[in-house]
Protein backbone atom coordinates (compact mmCIF):
# COMPACT_ATOMS: atom_id res chain seq x y z
CA UNK A 1 0.00 0.00 0.00
CA UNK A 2 0.97 3.58 -0.61
CA UNK A 3 1.91 6.32 1.41
CA UNK A 4 -1.23 8.42 2.23
CA UNK A 5 0.63 11.31 4.13
CA UNK A 6 2.45 14.43 3.73
CA UNK A 7 4.56 15.94 5.92
CA UNK A 8 6.03 19.97 5.91
CA UNK A 9 8.80 20.54 8.48
CA UNK A 10 10.45 23.87 8.81
CA UNK A 11 14.11 23.61 10.67
CA UNK A 12 15.19 26.92 12.86
CA UNK A 13 13.66 29.41 14.51
CA UNK A 14 10.21 29.66 13.12
CA UNK A 15 7.82 32.61 13.73
CA UNK A 16 4.36 31.67 13.75
CA UNK A 17 3.37 33.84 10.60
CA UNK A 18 6.07 32.50 8.38
CA UNK A 19 4.45 28.59 9.59
CA UNK A 20 1.02 29.74 8.88
CA UNK A 21 1.99 31.24 5.14
CA UNK A 22 4.19 28.23 4.39
CA UNK A 23 0.62 26.02 5.85
CA UNK A 24 -1.17 28.21 3.37
CA UNK A 25 1.60 27.42 0.11
CA UNK A 26 1.07 23.58 1.28
CA UNK A 27 -2.33 24.03 1.11
CA UNK A 28 -2.15 25.95 -2.77
CA UNK A 29 0.50 23.31 -3.64
CA UNK A 30 -1.64 20.09 -2.82
CA UNK A 31 -4.72 21.96 -4.30
CA UNK A 32 -2.59 22.15 -8.09
CA UNK A 33 -0.82 18.59 -7.68
CA UNK A 34 -4.44 17.05 -7.10
CA UNK A 35 -5.72 18.48 -10.07
CA UNK A 36 -2.51 18.22 -12.28
CA UNK A 37 -2.06 14.09 -11.18
CA UNK A 38 -5.40 13.06 -9.43
CA UNK A 39 -7.70 14.75 -11.92
CA UNK A 40 -9.32 16.70 -9.75
CA UNK A 41 -10.38 14.77 -7.32
CA UNK A 42 -11.82 15.70 -4.03
CA UNK A 43 -9.57 15.04 -1.34
CA UNK A 44 -9.71 16.10 2.17
CA UNK A 45 -6.73 16.86 4.47
CA UNK A 46 -6.79 15.95 7.95
CA UNK A 47 -3.96 16.92 10.39
CA UNK A 48 -2.95 14.13 12.09
CA UNK A 49 0.71 14.94 14.11
CA UNK A 50 1.87 18.31 15.08
CA UNK A 51 5.13 18.57 16.49
CA UNK A 52 7.20 21.69 18.25
CA UNK A 53 10.71 22.16 18.11
CA UNK A 54 11.32 22.38 14.42
CA UNK A 55 7.87 23.09 13.48
CA UNK A 56 6.70 19.78 11.52
CA UNK A 57 3.31 18.93 10.56
CA UNK A 58 1.90 16.09 8.77
CA UNK A 59 -1.44 15.59 7.02
CA UNK A 60 -3.60 12.49 6.07
CA UNK A 61 -5.59 12.61 2.34
CA UNK A 62 -8.89 10.89 2.75
CA UNK A 63 -10.42 10.24 -0.73
CA UNK A 64 -13.11 8.11 -2.24
CA UNK A 65 -10.22 6.77 -4.50
CA UNK A 66 -7.33 6.23 -2.36
CA UNK A 67 -5.14 5.49 -5.66
CA UNK A 68 -5.16 9.15 -6.35
CA UNK A 69 -4.38 10.23 -2.93
CA UNK A 70 -1.23 8.13 -3.26
CA UNK A 71 -0.72 9.90 -6.78
CA UNK A 72 -0.81 13.50 -5.08
CA UNK A 73 1.86 11.92 -2.14
CA UNK A 74 4.10 10.54 -4.54
CA UNK A 75 4.48 13.82 -6.93
CA UNK A 76 4.36 15.95 -3.64
CA UNK A 77 7.87 14.05 -2.68
CA UNK A 78 8.90 14.62 -6.43
CA UNK A 79 8.31 18.39 -6.13
CA UNK A 80 10.64 18.11 -2.53
CA UNK A 81 13.41 15.81 -4.72
CA UNK A 82 13.51 18.70 -7.38
CA UNK A 83 13.70 21.58 -5.19
CA UNK A 84 16.74 19.54 -3.27
CA UNK A 85 18.43 18.75 -6.39
CA UNK A 86 18.27 21.55 -8.74
CA UNK A 87 16.81 19.46 -11.46
CA UNK A 88 13.30 20.16 -13.46
CA UNK A 89 10.01 17.81 -13.03
CA UNK A 90 7.39 17.54 -15.50
CA UNK A 91 4.74 19.70 -13.26
CA UNK A 92 2.60 22.88 -14.03
CA UNK A 93 3.45 26.72 -13.39
CA UNK A 94 1.01 26.68 -10.85
CA UNK A 95 3.03 24.06 -9.11
CA UNK A 96 5.76 25.51 -8.95
CA UNK A 97 4.74 28.66 -7.74
CA UNK A 98 3.27 27.14 -5.04
CA UNK A 99 6.85 24.80 -4.50
CA UNK A 100 8.77 28.15 -4.73
CA UNK A 101 6.27 29.85 -2.30
CA UNK A 102 6.86 27.70 0.01
CA UNK A 103 10.92 27.66 -0.16
CA UNK A 104 10.37 31.37 -0.25
CA UNK A 105 10.66 31.54 3.97
CA UNK A 106 14.33 30.36 3.80
CA UNK A 107 15.46 33.59 5.62
CA UNK A 108 18.30 32.19 7.49
CA UNK A 109 16.48 31.86 10.48
CA UNK A 110 14.50 29.07 8.73
CA UNK A 111 17.43 26.76 7.86
CA UNK A 112 16.14 24.25 6.30
CA UNK A 113 12.75 22.79 4.70
CA UNK A 114 11.61 19.09 4.54
CA UNK A 115 9.18 17.66 2.52
CA UNK A 116 8.69 13.92 3.43
CA UNK A 117 5.77 11.04 3.07
CA UNK A 118 6.11 7.71 5.06
CA UNK A 119 8.94 6.60 2.75
CA UNK A 120 11.10 8.96 2.42
CA UNK A 121 12.37 12.93 3.23
CA UNK A 122 13.47 15.72 0.67
CA UNK A 123 15.60 18.24 1.98
CA UNK A 124 15.60 22.29 0.75
CA UNK A 125 18.65 24.62 2.13
CA UNK A 126 18.22 27.58 0.01
CA UNK A 127 16.25 29.62 -1.58
CA UNK A 128 16.98 28.46 -5.23
CA UNK A 129 14.02 27.47 -7.79
CA UNK A 130 13.15 24.71 -9.41
CA UNK A 131 15.87 23.86 -12.40
CA UNK A 132 18.24 25.39 -10.80
CA UNK A 133 21.57 24.48 -8.36
CA UNK A 134 20.59 23.96 -5.09
CA UNK A 135 23.00 22.74 -1.89
CA UNK A 136 22.98 19.49 -0.96
CA UNK A 137 22.25 18.07 2.50
CA UNK A 138 24.92 16.02 4.08
CA UNK A 139 23.90 12.30 4.23
CA UNK A 140 26.34 9.65 5.80
CA UNK A 141 25.82 6.84 8.97
CA UNK A 142 26.02 8.45 11.82
CA UNK A 143 25.23 7.93 15.81
CA UNK A 144 23.21 10.16 17.42
CA UNK A 145 22.48 10.88 21.53
CA UNK A 146 19.67 12.63 23.06
CA UNK A 147 16.14 11.39 24.52
CA UNK A 148 13.19 10.09 22.84
CA UNK A 149 9.98 12.31 23.90
CA UNK A 150 7.59 11.31 21.37
CA UNK A 151 6.61 7.53 19.75
CA UNK A 152 3.94 7.03 16.75
CA UNK A 153 3.51 3.96 15.07
CA UNK A 154 0.17 5.58 13.12
CA UNK A 155 0.79 5.78 9.28
CA UNK A 156 4.30 4.85 9.76
CA UNK A 157 6.63 4.08 12.90
CA UNK A 158 8.71 6.63 13.94
CA UNK A 159 9.91 8.86 16.57
CA UNK A 160 11.12 11.74 18.31
CA UNK A 161 14.90 12.41 19.44
CA UNK A 162 15.79 15.58 21.14
CA UNK A 163 19.83 15.41 20.01
CA UNK A 164 22.12 16.09 23.11
CA UNK A 165 24.35 18.88 21.12
CA UNK A 166 21.51 21.33 18.89
CA UNK A 167 18.35 20.24 21.94
CA UNK A 168 16.50 20.42 18.49
CA UNK A 169 13.53 17.97 17.67
CA UNK A 170 15.19 15.47 15.38
CA UNK A 171 12.23 12.77 13.27
CA UNK A 172 13.78 9.35 12.87
CA UNK A 173 11.94 6.80 10.83
CA UNK A 174 11.75 3.20 11.47
CA UNK A 175 11.19 0.08 8.77
CA UNK A 176 8.88 -2.14 9.78
CA UNK A 177 9.35 -5.15 12.51
CA UNK A 178 11.71 -2.76 14.21
CA UNK A 179 9.22 -2.30 16.61
CA UNK A 180 11.33 -3.52 19.63
CA UNK A 181 14.30 -1.34 18.59
CA UNK A 182 12.31 1.17 20.42
CA UNK A 183 9.96 -0.47 22.77
CA UNK A 184 11.04 -0.02 26.24
CA UNK A 185 13.24 3.15 25.20
CA UNK A 186 10.32 6.16 25.16
CA UNK A 187 11.92 9.20 27.99
CA UNK A 188 14.89 7.34 27.79
CA UNK A 189 18.23 8.56 26.90
CA UNK A 190 19.86 6.75 24.26
CA UNK A 191 22.26 6.18 21.08
CA UNK A 192 21.01 5.88 17.55
CA UNK A 193 22.98 4.76 14.82
CA UNK A 194 21.54 5.48 10.87
CA UNK A 195 21.40 7.20 8.00
CA UNK A 196 21.50 11.16 9.45
CA UNK A 197 20.89 14.11 7.34
CA UNK A 198 22.61 17.36 8.46
CA UNK A 199 22.36 21.23 7.66
CA UNK A 200 25.36 21.49 4.97
CA UNK A 201 26.19 24.77 7.20
CA UNK A 202 25.88 23.79 10.69
CA UNK A 203 25.83 20.23 11.22
CA UNK A 204 22.82 20.19 12.96
CA UNK A 205 20.45 16.40 12.29
CA UNK A 206 17.51 17.46 10.52
CA UNK A 207 16.24 13.32 10.52
CA UNK A 208 17.35 9.46 10.72
CA UNK A 209 16.17 7.31 7.89
CA UNK A 210 17.88 3.08 8.13
CA UNK A 211 17.62 3.52 11.80
CA UNK A 212 19.95 0.11 12.33
CA UNK A 213 19.84 0.00 16.38
CA UNK A 214 18.59 1.94 19.52
CA UNK A 215 20.65 1.52 22.52
CA UNK A 216 19.54 2.93 25.83
CA UNK A 217 22.49 4.79 27.27
CA UNK A 218 22.61 4.12 31.44
CA UNK A 219 22.10 7.02 33.46
CA UNK A 220 24.69 9.54 34.27
CA UNK A 221 25.57 10.15 37.85
CA UNK A 222 25.22 13.31 39.97
CA UNK A 223 28.46 15.34 39.69
CA UNK A 224 30.36 12.90 37.88
CA UNK A 225 32.72 15.29 36.03
CA UNK A 226 34.49 15.80 39.40
CA UNK A 227 36.05 12.90 38.65
CA UNK A 228 37.62 14.61 35.25
CA UNK A 229 41.53 14.28 34.50
CA UNK A 230 43.62 16.00 32.38
CA UNK A 231 46.24 14.06 30.02
CA UNK A 232 48.67 16.59 31.31
CA UNK A 233 50.63 16.91 34.61
CA UNK A 234 50.23 20.52 35.95
CA UNK A 235 51.61 22.09 39.31
CA UNK A 236 51.07 25.19 40.79
CA UNK A 237 53.94 27.56 39.77
CA UNK A 238 54.97 25.94 36.65
CA UNK A 239 56.05 27.95 33.76
CA UNK A 240 53.74 28.15 30.08
CA UNK A 241 56.70 26.60 28.50
CA UNK A 242 56.87 23.95 30.66
CA UNK A 243 53.78 23.13 30.42
CA UNK A 244 53.48 23.00 26.72
CA UNK A 245 57.13 21.38 27.05
CA UNK A 246 55.53 18.55 28.28
CA UNK A 247 52.95 18.21 26.02
CA UNK A 248 54.94 18.29 23.35
CA UNK A 249 57.53 15.92 24.46
CA UNK A 250 54.56 13.37 25.52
Amino acid sequence: MGSDTITLGLDGEVQLADFAGALQRLSGLVDALSQEVAGDESISWLAISLEAGSAVATFRGEAADVSRVERVVSAYLNVGRAMETGSPFPYSDRVREQANGITSYLNGKITAIQFANDTDTAVVMSRSEIGEPAPKPDRSLGVLTGRIETLSRRQGLKFTLYDDLFDRAVTCYLSPGQEELVRHSWGKHVRVSGTVVRDYGSGRPLHMRDVVSVDVLPPKERHSYRRARGVLTYSRGDKPEEVVRRARDA
